[in-house]
């Protein structure tokens, strides 16, 4: 499942864990290929809020999220395959 980062409220836990420890995917803009976040990348040690804005450009997702991080606001950002929609 996929979980839209930006969509979600800036003090929520996944836009505030680094981005290795949520599984983060990232694609640029009009573009359908998916790139993981390894542990090579400089930034896999940051969070989605700590990304700088040329980052922010592209779409963040993350892969990995506890059930403690579950909200009725996540809940509503996702689509009825558990997925997010593309538009």
């Amino acid at each position: 499942m996929l979980i839209e980062l930006e969509s979600l409220d800036p003090s929520h836990p996944l836009r505030n864990s680094n981005l290795i420890d949520i599984g983060a995917k990232y694609r640029r803009k009009g573009n359908l290929t998916l790139f993981t976040v390894g542990p090579a990348f400089g930034i896999s040690k940051v969070t989605y809020n700590q990304l700088g804005k040329p980052w922010k450009n592209d779409e963040w997702f993350a892969t990995k999220y506890s059930e403690d991080w579950q909200s009725e606001e996540r809940d509503s950002t996702i689509g009825q395959n558990g997925n997010i929609g593309y538009g």
